[in-house]
Parts: structure tokens; sequence; C-alpha cells
């Protein structure tokens, strides 16, 4: 990927997150395989009802959602003036947010399927934007997996938040 001008460093970082295939197992499939750009950010494979994932006959439980516009669903919370639950990330709303969002597939068996956190983290260490990582959570960042992988959601969180995802090109 060329850099995307205007990007912070977060940004930018996880953009190449986004994109990245090889942080599912085997490496194969990024976030981007089933929110494409081309197909308004959501799944190409518009004939399924549900997203196909990185081991072959293997799929997730729903159709991905468009990850468009999905930075302005406010956190999963109850309402209590309109006494109804709001906001969230998935059709169903059981992320708070993007960031939480961000966690779940790459681990899920049926989706990415990578094996655990610390594999992913890996998989970043060994990849051409490890020293951005560093640059942008810290030089230790690596040594608390769990601080890591939150950090990792953080990024392609502010990726999903920038204009190149919410373009409000539509007529």
């Amino acid at each position: 990927l060329e850099r995307t001008a205007g990007f912070t460093d977060k940004e930018w970082l996880g953009k190449q997150l986004f994109f990245d295939p090889n942080l599912s197992m085997p490496p194969g499939q990024a976030c981007s395989g089933c929110h494409d750009p081309a197909a308004g950010w959501a799944d190409p494979a518009k004939d399924s009802p549900t997203s196909a994932g990185n081991v072959p006959g293997l799929f997730g439980k729903r159709n991905s959602p468009s990850a468009a516009y999905a930075s302005f669903s406010p956190d999963f919370h109850y309402d209590a003036a309109t006494t109804s639950y709001v906001g969230g990330q998935f059709w169903d709303g059981r992320a708070k947010n993007l960031a939480d969002q961000a966690k779940g597939p790459i681990l899920n068996p049926l989706e990415m399927s990578s094996a655990n956190k610390q594999s992913v983290l890996d998989a970043v260490k060994a990849g051409p934007y490890a020293d951005l990582f560093k640059k942008v959570w810290g030089a230790n960042v690596f040594e608390d997996t769990e601080t890591a992988y939150n950090d990792l959601a953080a990024s392609i969180a502010e990726y999903e938040k920038t204009s190149e995802v919410n373009s409000f090109s539509s007529k």
C-alpha cells in the first residue's frame, strides 16, 4: 500500500492492518476481504447469506455488514429515555464499538481463523509496518499481548473513521 495523504500515523497503521492478509491463519484473508471497498465496504459475495471464512468451506454465522459509516454508530448502551438499546457494532450490537468489533473476526475460527492474539501480533511484528506500530503505541508495545491486541484494534477503528471509509459520496 502507498501512504495515504493526510492520514495520521495511527490511521495509516490501521489501514495497513485492515488490508493485511497475513493476520489470518493460514495467511490469505484481510478485513477487507469481507469489507471490500469495491462492494461498499461490505461482503462482495452478494449471493450468500453468510460470509466465507479464511478456511475453504467455512462460513461465518452472518453476512458482513458494511464498514462504511459504522463509526457513526454510538457505543452500545441502554437509552432510558426511549427504553431501548442503541448503537454498537455487528448486526446485533454485540460489540460495543469499532475497536471491539475489530477484535472478533480475526480470532473467529469461522472467519479469519487466527489461533490467538499472540499469533496475530507475531504477524504484525514480522510485517512491514512493525516499526510504525511501535512508533504509534510505544517501543515496548509488544511486551503485553492484551494491550498490544487492543492497540491493533484501536488502529483499525481509527482507519474506519476516516473519510476513505466514510466518503459521503452517494447521490
